[in-house]
């Protein structure tokens, strides 16, 4: 079930790009450069995170497994002694390891050039830790080491809050001149808004977890401090994911009294379907603004005990807690993954409908700016074409064996009629009439899901119907 959730975190930026690319529900395609930059951006931002950020977490924690198994099998190591011949030798250790893994392990694509990234890292840091040896430079301390990857950290980090502020700057003016597809733009900032914080958090959390569980009260406490920055307004992301959580909560108890309320109606009354709630992209908005200006007016500029100004403390405070029980805060967390794996499936659904190999899943970063860039949701890299191809293929062998249709009837429940939807409007462009065609749904997501977010790629029921002579 993790596995599923973190599928749908990877997955989900492809909404994003959905939510952003160009019009084609109606008979000419039709983009714009805002757009595409835009997407391009975002697609840039989530590529830094799935690549550079998590393999620099990956090589900066081969270096402190190593000091770990040193400070506690060695003879009087600390964060102040030289660490040169160390890195080396752990720096060999770990690419050795890497190419086992890579050429017995069999890894993913991903996880293969995730490894590569990570490897190249951690030779460059082996490399100059090697070169200062041989010029005779004075020797890096551990501190030094660490001091250079949470430079590399924060500038990376820094690029990916420049790509979600730049949607957040942009978005009322996209607002007004897109204003037919505005809860789509709302939708793409808020999993944006949703993916960075994930990553920010699980990363930084998992971090804290693991020097609580390696090091003695005195390290911890000077490693903390040390990477205060990066975990400085942790306490308000944990409180941005809590809100977040809770306003899926509460949608998620209003459905069913929506849901009867509207069958008990005199006449029918349609709501849309519960896969994103309602009020989730304002609040993310929302959250998105007192984020950045808790951060703005900060006042203090170390961490924990060197804050003396009201309006940091009870920040901070908060941080103490999350760094002292970050295990813990861990562990419920997969808990609920698990309990409420029957509100992910629907959403994995409708995200693997867009799915692609495109942005932020290629390991190299102008391939994947520039397949944003030229981004279409009917392309071949798409898993929705692939299902059409599927459908496609059945019906075509159906006509071999036994001749053409006079009618051809398509019963179809949720995303099975998006597929006969696309099918029939491959059929039309080709101006095959010999087949009648007709369609029945049940629970289709077209007009309560896909046209709710997103009217500039999908037609109108009605007007498709019309345009395709369906019954």
């Amino acid at each position: 079930m993790l596995r599923n959730f973190f599928n749908l975190v990877a997955d989900a930026p492809d909404i994003i790009y959905a939510c952003l690319g160009p019009n084609t529900s109606g008979d000419n395609a039709k983009d714009y450069v805002v757009l595409r930059a835009l997407r391009s951006i975002i697609a840039l931002s989530i590529w830094l995170i799935y690549y550079p950020i998590v393999a620099l977490n990956l090589t900066y924690g081969v270096f402190v497994l190593d000091y770990a198994l040193r400070v506690r099998y060695g003879d009087g190591m600390e964060l102040a002694s030289p660490a040169d011949t160390n890195v080396i030798i752990a720096g060999g250790i770990a690419l050795l390891s890497f190419g086992l893994v890579k050429r017995f392990g069999r890894p993913s694509s991903y996880i293969s050039s995730l490894l590569a990234f990570t490897a190249a890292f951690t030779a460059g840091i082996a490399l100059l830790a090697g070169s200062r040896l041989i010029t005779g430079e004075a020797s890096y301390s551990y501190s030094d080491y660490a001091d250079i990857f949470n430079a590399g950290l924060n500038a990376l980090w820094l690029m990916v809050s420049v790509g979600s502020l730049t949607y957040l700057a942009l978005l009322p003016v996209l607002l007004i001149f897109f204003n037919q597809r505005r809860r789509g733009l709302l939708l793409g900032f808020a999993v944006m808004f949703l993916v960075r914080r994930f990553w920010l958090v699980l990363i930084t959390t998992v971090w804290l977890a693991i020097m609580t569980t390696l090091y003695d009260d005195t390290t911890h406490a000077s490693l903390v401090k040390q990477i205060g920055g990066p975990i400085r307004f942790l306490s308000i992301f944990w409180l941005e994911v809590i809100v977040i959580a809770a306003t899926f909560a509460v949608s998620l108890i209003g459905y069913p009294l929506q849901s009867r309320k509207a069958s008990s109606a005199e006449k029918p009354k349609p709501f849309p379907r519960l896969i994103a709630a309602t009020s989730f992209p304002y609040v993310a908005i929302v959250l998105s603004i007192a984020a950045l200006a808790a951060i703005v007016s900060r006042s203090c500029s170390e961490l924990l005990e060197d804050c003396s100004s009201l309006n940091c403390q009870f920040v901070y405070s908060a941080t103490n807690a999350i760094v002292a029980n970050a295990a813990t805060l861990l562990f419920f967390g997969t808990l609920v993954v698990q309990f409420a794996h029957n509100g992910f499936e629907p959403v994995l659904d409708i995200v693997n409908f867009f799915k692609s190999d495109q942005g932020h899943r290629r390991a190299n970063p102008l391939s994947a700016v520039l397949s944003v860039w030229t981004y279409s949701p009917f392309g071949s890299q798409h898993f929705r074409n692939t299902l059409g191809e599927r459908l496609k293929a059945q019906m075509n062998d159906l006509t071999s064996r036994f001749g053409p249709f006079d009618r051809v009837v398509f019963v179809a429940n949720s995303l099975g009629s998006m597929m006969a939807i696309d099918y029939i409007a491959t059929v039309g462009k080709i101006d095959n009439r010999s087949t009648r065609m007709e369609l029945v749904t049940m629970g289709s997501p077209l007009e309560y899901i896909f046209r709710h977010y997103m009217p500039h790629l999908f037609p109108a029921a009605a007007t498709f119907a019309e345009k395709h002579e369906l019954k």
